[in-house]
């Protein structure tokens, strides 16, 4: 978990430097993607094969563990591929990102563990199938075309800074009110507020 927390660090801060000092390369963004993988599909991955082994009593050559080991990584690989490909993903990203993805995951983990989540959000992720579905769900949203709000600033657009506020204010009372149980939560606001503008957006 510290080192998954260190690989978002950076995440952030490849992108700050590369931008401070000007520097921009197709082999950068490849290299940034290949680390990616490792950081927010392998590593995620993995955990959540130690969870189900604990949860199912399953042994560790089952198949369904050890294929949501390969699934899920595989997804975050084909969404980075997409999205350095992808010339549309300029303003807003299609799908969710391989970062909030990962948080998402890693934080039903770090709830099961915690014993200041509350029962009615542990107990689903102590059953195998929820944890299943929810980790198919959220593979599927890394691929499809649904625009997501970007944090990019865009002072100029009102109604766009307005969004990423709002986005933010909620972010921020998740987190005062379920704290280390509210990573999944954030993740599930941050894909419904976009859902919601985007269906707005396009009345």
């Amino acid at each position: 978990l510290i080192f998954f927390l260190a690989a978002l660090l950076f995440d952030l801060l490849d992108g700050v430097a590369a931008r401070s000092l000007k520097i921009k390369s197709d082999l950068g963004a490849q290299l940034d993607s290949l680390a990616d993988v490792v950081s927010f599909g392998v590593l995620p991955g993995v955990l959540l094969y130690a969870h189900l082994i604990q949860i199912s009593g399953l042994d560790h050559y089952s198949l369904v563990p050890s294929a949501i080991v390969f699934v899920y990584p595989c997804a975050a690989a084909l969404r980075l591929a997409k999205f350095n490909i992808d010339e549309r993903q300029g303003r807003d990203f299609l799908g969710l990102n391989t970062p909030a993805a990962s948080i998402a995951l890693v934080g039903l983990y770090i709830c099961t563990g915690s014993a200041n989540c509350p029962d009615f959000l542990v107990l689903p992720l102590r059953n195998y199938v929820v944890v299943l579905v929810i980790v198919m769900v959220v593979a599927s949203l890394l691929l499809v075309d649904l625009p997501m709000l970007s944090f990019k600033p865009e002072f100029a657009d009102r109604g766009r800074t307005r969004q990423q506020i709002i986005l933010i204010i909620g972010g921020v009372i998740i987190l005062a009110i379920w704290r280390t149980c509210s990573l999944p939560l954030l993740i599930l606001w941050y894909v419904l507020f976009s859902l919601v503008t985007y269906l707005i957006g396009n009345r």
